[in-house]
């Protein structure tokens, strides 16, 4: 018998920017995070082809397990920005206490 699996725990973003996706993979559309939960978030989506923001509720994030099992994500799914992922490597380089290579 195997150990269960951990249960998936989703990083939680700031609120403020980060990128939408139709699709895990897909192209990106520019977001803005106006409330964040434990497991989904809620944003207002800016896509190309709109000149106002589109809000989306239980927006998850690309790494969550349960996106490979959605046919068709209304909600989309989020991820950070790549900015904020240098900023996230950065202050970890930073506050880490092993050397650098």
């Amino acid at each position: 018998m195997s150990a269960p699996q951990p249960k998936y725990r989703p990083p939680v973003p700031d609120l403020g920017p980060v990128l939408w996706f139709h699709v895990p993979g897909g192209e990106p559309s520019p977001a803005i995070v106006t409330r964040a939960g434990r497991d989904a978030c809620d944003v207002i989506v800016f896509p190309p082809e709109s000149r106002v923001g589109v809000p989306k509720s239980g927006v998850l994030h690309v790494n969550d397990p349960r996106a490979r099992t959605m046919i068709s994500p209304e909600n989309g799914f989020w991820d950070f920005t790549n900015e904020s992922k240098r900023i996230a490597e950065i202050y970890s380089a930073l506050t880490s206490d092993k050397p650098s290579k």
